[in-house]
């Protein structure tokens, strides 16, 4: 967070990546993320 904001040009390509160490197993995904597949 920067509270002066920041700047982009027009068509900028950006990305934003977020990893999590997880403490467990977990289900993998099956294709019914956001109403897929109903």
């Amino acid at each position: 967070y920067n509270p002066q904001g920041f700047r982009l040009q027009r068509n900028a390509r950006i990305v934003q990546l977020v990893f999590l160490r997880l403490t467990q197993k977990t289900e993998g995904y099956r294709g019914a993320y956001q109403k897929e597949n109903i």
